[in-house]
């Protein structure tokens, strides 16, 4: 996964997610689109910031388990948890 922010100085955060087209079919990328945003959704992300999280293609095979503990160490690196 890669984590990109951007201060948008607004009271609230908006989140993106983007996967690669190569990533596979449509099913493909969907699924991984909802686990990524299942997982944001539990994560206390601090306001007034702009973030894409764009899926690799490596993160098809990948367990839901390892996508939550990466996205939430790249959350914590970056300083954008609560």
């Amino acid at each position: 996964l890669i984590l990109i922010y951007v201060e948008n100085h607004q009271q609230h955060t908006r989140v993106r997610i983007s996967s690669v087209k190569n990533y596979g079919n449509a099913v493909q990328r969907n699924k991984i689109t909802r686990r990524i945003r299942s997982i944001v959704h539990m994560i206390n992300i601090k306001s007034g910031k702009d973030i894409v999280i764009m899926a690799r293609k490596k993160s098809k095979n990948t367990k839901y388990s390892l996508i939550h503990n990466e996205l939430l160490n790249l959350v914590s690196i970056s300083g954008l948890s609560k």
